[in-house]
């Protein structure tokens, strides 16, 4: 906020263009917390599941002490995002 502000290309300090550079970086972290999770969590793959279901599945597998753990609180974590 201060760099576009203050910096070399710097704007007017009034209410509107505050609002708009605050709109900006609220749009910039949707879009990129939207991408990373429209591109990379599907590709977590499952024999063909993406995402979560390919961690209810790993959870079903027969494992032990930290890794089923693990694994499980990334299942929860991943279920709460949806």
């Amino acid at each position: 906020m201060r760099e576009c502000v203050f910096g070399k290309e710097r704007v007017q300090v009034s209410e509107t263009n505050g609002l708009g550079i605050l709109s900006l970086v609220a749009w910039s972290l949707i879009l990129v917390i939207s991408v990373k999770y429209l591109w990379f969590v599907p590709r977590a793959d499952y024999d063909g599941e993406g995402g979560i279901l390919a961690l209810i599945e790993l959870v079903k597998r027969p494992s032990r002490g930290k890794a089923q753990k693990i694994t499980i609180m990334l299942g929860l974590f991943g279920a709460a995002l949806l």
